[in-house]
């Protein structure tokens, strides 16, 4: 290899050169392309058959935390989903009724309740079984009962990434599940991080039954939903992967990583003719070795640098010899400079990227709108508007979730015999924020509106 100056860095000896500072490529004949790689493995895991697998290896929804960590489009509307399902907090109270039929709602105070509901543990339960239900329509609370089982006296909820369910008995009842941090390493229930914990099915399960029994003082409650699925619901937010639009974003995004971190960017294309070094060069070029042809091209390519780079040589002429092949009566330049145009990052990439961003969108519920994604001429141009009608149709619609998530707090309620002050049926409230316009309001009014759903 003969040697390198500072100014020109070698990509293929005696063929192609990069001089940075003038952003410019050289080439006596095409340079090669070079394309990443991808690995994928599977690893081979076996478990006891006491508990039904998550997962074809039992760590599907771990592995699937980890995609939402990746991908920041999922991540946030995840987040924001949940945002949104939380919203105002959790209120309870009960219904009076005039005699108009008009219902309307009264909060009271109940000692039993705020200790339950606004307490750390139940603060902590609330946004997690929530934060579960959207990722994975699996909100695990346990709910832990007072020595004598007349009461609730605590809420608390489990990660569902780390809760396995205990296959079906004979008549179908799930009675017992289990809790570990360490799926990816445990490789049976017997294991010592592996906690035993039992099962409460409000569809099987009534208060009085549970009174009776002489079992645990701790169960984790098992949330009813709709579907077909025997152990674990598949949340919808899932169908970003297995319609390959996760996929799709992780390659697009690596490829972009690969074209930052292997990109020359250059503005010119410098052609030389090989027939113009052996005229310069003359016997020194014709018998010159591999290591020699490198040499005499880091001096050649020398002389362009300075011609090309530097605020010295702005608005400077460049002057080139053309030459004419008598025979085939074609013209030659021993050198010429193209201007290379167009970007980096090709359209094609930046369309894919943006359409896998909208599936994914798609598949956990959010209007690209609340995410920040404008509609376009022709969807509302990312108007205040969109955001707000997007908003308010996702609140108005969230009822059969509120259903899911409360399914816990009206089983304990009714549990514990809460009433209120004269006896009246608790009812919990999710508050739900909706957007106005400003002609919705008189000016000193003006504020955002909070009902209860």
């Amino acid at each position: 290899m003969g040697k390198k100056l500072n100014n020109i860095q070698v990509i293929a000896s005696g063929y192609s050169y990069a001089m940075p500072q003038t952003q410019a490529v050289v080439t006596l004949r095409s340079s090669k392309k070079q394309r990443p790689t991808q690995s994928v493995e599977k690893p081979d895991m076996s478990f006891s058959e006491k508990f039904a697998f998550w997962g074809d290896n039992n760590y599907f929804p771990n592995e699937w935390e980890l995609e939402i960590e990746k991908n920041d489009t999922l991540r946030d509307a995840i987040e924001k989903e949940i945002d949104r399902i939380y919203a105002g907090g959790l209120e309870y109270g009960y219904e009076s009724i005039d005699e108009e039929g008009k219902a309307t709602f009264k909060r009271f105070v109940s000692a039993e309740l705020e200790d339950l509901l606004y307490c750390p543990m139940g603060m902590f339960a609330f946004e997690q079984i929530i934060s579960d239900y959207v990722k994975h329509r699996m909100p695990v609370p346990e709910l832990i009962l007072a020595e004598d089982r007349k009461k609730v006296i605590g809420i608390n909820a489990l990660p569902a990434a780390h809760y396995r369910l205990a296959k079906q008995e004979e008549n179908g009842y799930v009675l017992k599940a289990f809790f570990s941090r360490n799926w990816d390493r445990v490789s049976s229930i017997d294991d010592k991080t592996v906690a035993p914990l039992w099962v409460l099915d409000p569809l099987i399960d009534t208060a009085a039954q549970v009174k009776a029994e002489k079992g645990p003082l701790k169960y984790t409650y098992r949330v009813p939903l709709a579907g077909w699925r025997t152990y674990y619901p598949l949340t919808p937010a899932y169908s970003a992967k297995t319609g390959r639009w996760l996929d799709i974003a992780a390659k697009v995004t690596k490829t972009f990583d690969y074209l930052l971190t292997n990109q020359m960017n250059p503005k010119y294309h410098i052609e030389i003719d090989s027939e113009y070094m052996a005229k310069k060069y003359g016997d020194r070029w014709d018998a010159a070795t591999p290591e020699e042809v490198n040499t005499i091209m880091l001096e050649e390519l020398e002389h362009f640098h300075k011609m090309l780079h530097g605020p010295e040589n702005s608005g400077n002429n460049i002057i080139s010899t053309k030459r004419i092949d008598a025979v085939i009566s074609k013209e030659y330049s021993d050198w010429t400079v193209n201007e290379m145009k167009g970007d980096t990052f090709d359209e094609k990439l930046l369309s894919l990227s943006q359409e896998a961003e909208k599936h994914i969108q798609k598949a956990v519920g959010i209007d690209p709108s609340l995410q920040g994604s404008t509609g376009g001429s022709k969807m509302g141009g990312g108007s205040g508007s969109d955001k707000r009608e997007s908003f308010n149709i996702r609140m108005a619609t969230a009822q059969r979730h509120v259903n899911h998530i409360l399914s816990v707090y009206n089983w304990v309620i009714q549990y514990n015999g809460i009433t209120g002050p004269n006896g009246e049926k608790v009812k919990l409230k999710m508050v739900t924020p909706y957007l106005q316009t400003l002609n919705d309001v008189t000016p000193d009014a003006r504020s955002t509106k909070l009902e209860e759903k």
